[in-house]
C-alpha cells in the first residue's frame, strides 16, 4: 500500500505555501523536513513563490530536485530570466520565466497532477481573487507570481492577472477544502490573526472564453478588510509609478535593474532599486497575511519562518534560505511535535 493510500485511510494532509519572493525558497527546506518525517500531501495550495514551489512538488519533483532547479535560477539563468525589457505594464516580461519552467512541467494540466493543486492570482482590472483549479499548471504558477509593475500582467482567459499575494498571500482557506489536516507554512515578513468577519466564500464561474473554468471571489463589501484597503492603495501607487515610467520621469539604469535580480554586492544592494521597492510594497500588503484561526473546520499545523535578515530579492542566497526553512521546521517545538504525530500515523 502506497503512502498516499495510507494517508487516505487515516487523514488526508494538505499543504499551504505562502508567497514571499526569495523568502519562498524556505518552503523547499520545509518540504525536505516533511519528506524525512514520511509526511506527504494529497493537495497543495500556494500563492506566488508558494505556487511555484508547490506546483513543482504537485507535479512530482522531490524537494532535492526543486533545490536543484533553484540553483539554476540563481546562476546565469537569473540574469536572463529577470533582465528588464520594459514590456507594456511592467519592467520584466514573464516569457523567459515561463519558458524556463515549461522545460520542467511542459503542458501538464492541474487536473492531471498526482497531487491536487490550487494557486491564487488577482484580476488587475476587477480586484477579484482568481483560483486556478484546472487548466495548464504553467499558467497557474506564472499568473500567481507576476508581481505588478515588476512583471507585466499575465494574460489568461480574457483577464490580466497579477500576484495573488495582493489579496490572499497565505491561502489556507482554499487548502482546507481539500483535506483533513492543513500544514501551513508562512514566509511573509509578519503574520496576523484574521478577523473572523473577513473570511471568504467562493464559487466557480465560467471564464466565458472557452478556457478552463477558474474560481473567482471578491472580498466582502463592509470596507473593513485591511488587505483590500492596502491593495487599493497599492493599486493607486502602481498607476502613478507606471505612468512615471512611461513618461520617462524615473531615472534608473538597466544595469542597476539587472543587478537587483543578480549577484549584486552588498554595497549595490544598499541602494533600493525599483523592483526591490515594488517588492517591498508587496511585503507591506503581505504583513496582513491571515494565519488560520484556532476554530478552522479542519486541523491546522502552522509554521512561520522568520527571514528578516534576508532581502526579499536574495535569490542568490538560496542555500541559506532553504537551510533556514529546514532548521526552523526542525527546531520549532510545536510544529515538529505535530509533524512527529503525523509521521507515526503514516508509518
Amino acid at each position: 500500500m502506497g503512502l498516499v493510500d495510507k494517508l487516505k485511510q487515516n487523514k488526508s494532509i494538505v499543504y499551504t505555501l505562502s508567497g514571499g519572493a526569495a523568502y519562498g525558497l524556505a518552503h523547499i527546506g520545509v518540504l525536505k523536513y516533511l519528506e524525512e518525517a514520511g509526511v506527504r500531501p494529497v493537495a497543495i495550495a500556494g500563492t506566488s513563490m508558494g505556487a511555484i514551489v508547490g506546483g513543482l512538488y504537485a507535479y512530482g519533483y522531490e524537494a532535492a530536485q526543486i533545490e536543484q532547479i533553484s540553483e539554476r535560477v540563481r546562476s546565469l539563468e537569473l540574469v536572463k530570466l529577470f533582465f528588464p525589457s520594459f514590456p507594456r505594464g511592467g519592467i520584466i516580461d514573464t516569457d523567459g520565466i515561463r519558458d524556463f519552467f515549461y522545460g520542467f512541467i511542459q503542458d501538464v494540466r492541474i487536473e492531471d497532477l498526482p497531487v491536487k493543486f490550487r494557486s491564487v492570482a488577482v484580476d488587475i482590472n476587477t480586484g477579484e481573487e482568481i483560483i486556478f483549479d484546472r487548466g495548464r499548471l504553467i499558467d497557474a504558477i506564472i499568473a500567481s507570481m507576476s508581481i505588478p509593475a515588476v512583471f507585466k500582467p499575465y494574460y489568461y482567459a480574457g483577464r490580466y492577472l497579477v500576484d495573488g499575494g495582493l489579496v490572499n498571500n497565505l491561502p489556507w482557506d482554499i487548502a482546507q477544502t481539500m483535506g483533513d489536516i492543513n500544514i501551513v507554512v508562512d514566509v511573509a515578513p509578519q503574520s496576523k490573526q484574521p478577523d473572523p468577519e473577513c473570511l471568504f466564500t467562493s464559487d466557480i464561474v465560467e471564464s466565458g472564453s472557452g478556457e478552463p473554468e477558474i474560481g473567482k471571489r471578491k472580498h466582502g463589501d463592509n470596507g473593513k478588510h485591511e488587505n483590500r484597503l492596502k491593495s487599493e492603495a497599492f493599486g493607486e501607487q502602481l498607476k502613478k509609478l507606471i505612468q512615471s515610467i512611461q513618461n520617462g520621469k524615473d531615472s534608473f539604469s538597466v544595469k542597476e535593474l539587472a543587478a537587483r535580480f543578480s549577484r549584486a554586492t552588498e554595497e549595490k544592494r544598499a541602494v533600493q532599486g525599483l523592483p526591490e521597492i515594488i517588492t517591498h510594497m508587496m511585503a507591506i500588503i503581505h504583513e496582513s497575511t491571515q494565519s488560520p484561526p484556532k476554530n478552522t473546520p479542519i486541523k491546522s499545523v502552522y509554521l512561520h519562518i522568520d527571514l528578516m535578515k534576508y532581502a526579499l530579492n536574495d535569490f542568490h542566497k538560496a542555500d541559506e534560505i532553504i537551510d533556514e526553512g529546514y532548521r526552523t521546521a526542525q527546531e520549532d517545538a510545536k510544529f515538529s511535535k505535530e509533524i512527529e504525530k503525523l509521521s507515526r500515523k503514516v508509518s
